[in-house]
């Protein structure tokens, strides 16, 4: 798990816990919130950078992404058609032995 999301599970834990006051953060936040476009400017910069690769490399780059993502739902559908047949059979036993 990266880092940063580690990092904002553990401060949502603490404010929800109130170990940590919303006050003590607040205005650090807001800070960073206004800082935001700022932040993101040198991926920006990196991306522009790499526009050569890009160039190069588009079609195979946009075939894995391609094929990435029909095998994402191909995996994502199948998965829930057995889930949902799971489920089917485990309501269906309770509601059989809720029967008798």
């Amino acid at each position: 798990m990266p880092t940063p999301v580690i990092g904002l599970v553990l401060l949502y834990l603490l404010l929800t816990l109130g170990v940590v006051k919303l006050e003590w953060v607040e205005n650090l936040g807001m800070f960073l919130i206004s800082l935001i476009g700022f932040l993101f400017v040198p991926s920006g910069i990196q991306i522009a950078n790499d526009l050569g690769i890009l160039q190069r490399e588009g079609l195979q780059i946009l075939l894995v992404i391609l094929v990435a993502t029909v095998a994402l739902l191909v995996v994502t559908a199948y998965v829930t058609r057995l889930v949902i047949a799971i489920h089917k059979r485990i309501m269906g036993g309770q509601q059989h032995d809720s029967i008798n």
